[in-house]
């Protein structure tokens, strides 16, 4: 189970990061980050590719991977992990 304090406070440094750098991969494409939001196979696996290349490019990559798995967000792409690719341990995080 998520622990809410660890992870709100998570979500808080992120976004406070995130002011001080300005816009981010993620606010320029948010419909790329939600794969699952799309009917087909095919753009389903071309949103998560985009999605993953935007993060890799991304700064904030590691503190927004952090929060994803702490908080256990179970959808998007989020620090370029999938859902399934977070369900990982908050220590397995380099």
């Amino acid at each position: 189970m998520p622990n809410r304090r660890h992870s709100q406070n998570l979500y808080d440094r992120l976004m406070e990061l995130q002011r001080d750098l300005g816009e981010t991969p993620c606010e320029q494409l948010p419909d790329v980050f939600y794969p699952e939001d799309y009917e087909s196979v095919e753009m389903f696996d071309t949103a998560t590719e985009v999605a993953k290349g935007l993060c890799a490019e991304c700064p904030l990559i590691t503190q927004c991977r952090e929060w994803g798995i702490v908080a256990g967000i179970p959808y998007g792409i989020i620090g370029g992990l999938t859902p399934q690719e977070r369900q990982i341990t908050p220590e397995t995080i380099q």
